[in-house]
């Protein structure tokens, strides 16, 4: 996983400051977003991205992003603060919402520290810990999600086949009726005007059945 120098890491921030110079917020963020994914290793990014929401007002979205930085700036202390109780301090949310795909032996030691806190909090909340990356691992409780999903799943599947078979024998049910109603007009004509019923419903019949009759 590469690891930019400062010279590579002062190029990509200039293009961010270039965003915001232009007015053009949102891709400033969604730049920062796409640094941090493509470079976890490199904290900067996401110093930058908690900047860019502090400015916006938006001050538990940047404690989020500071949550791995450690400073003594009383801003990042006051946001940080403020996202965790956003989150009533849960150690499983704080570790979802992260999605550091970095390698944690390259965080500072305070950083670990603070890692290695929310991990405890996670396993007592839900029994497990979830990778930074936004997947969990495996446990009791997910596998019983994915049943679940599953038989609801199966459930719609079968609402959906049944509908379909309502659907095909109401239509053959039609078919069937109108040969019949057709059949029965057609034999009452030919008796009507004293011709041979017998001989023309049998051609009838093998007319509209298909049937092959010797006659």
């Amino acid at each position: 996983m590469k690891v930019l120098d400062r010279f590579e890491v002062n190029d990509r921030l200039a293009r961010i400051d270039k965003d915001l110079k232009r007015g053009l917020v949102s891709k400033a963020i969604d730049r920062s977003h796409g640094f941090i994914r493509a470079y976890p290793n490199n904290l900067e990014f996401r110093r930058k991205l908690g900047e860019i929401y502090f400015q916006v007002g938006r001050i538990d979205k940047a404690g989020l992003y500071w949550l791995l930085i450690e400073d003594d700036d009383p801003r990042i202390k006051e946001a940080v603060s403020l996202y965790l109780e956003s989150i009533n301090g849960s150690g499983y949310k704080a570790l979802r919402d992260l999605k550091f795909y970095g390698e944690e032996n390259r965080l500072p030691d305070g950083v670990k520290h603070l890692l290695s806190s929310l991990q405890t909090k996670a396993e007592k909340e839900v029994g497990h810990i979830p990778t930074y990356g936004g997947k969990k691992n495996e446990s009791p409780v997910d596998k019983r999600t994915t049943v679940q999903k599953f038989k609801d799943s199966a459930f719609i599947g079968a609402v959906i086949l049944m509908l379909i078979l309502v659907v095909v024998f109401l239509l053959v049910g039609a078919v069937t009726t109108f040969r019949w109603l057709f059949y029965m007009v057609w034999t009452l004509r030919y008796r009507q005007a004293g011709g041979e019923p017998c001989r023309r419903r049998r051609s009838l019949q093998r007319l509209i059945y298909g049937w092959s009759r010797s006659g």
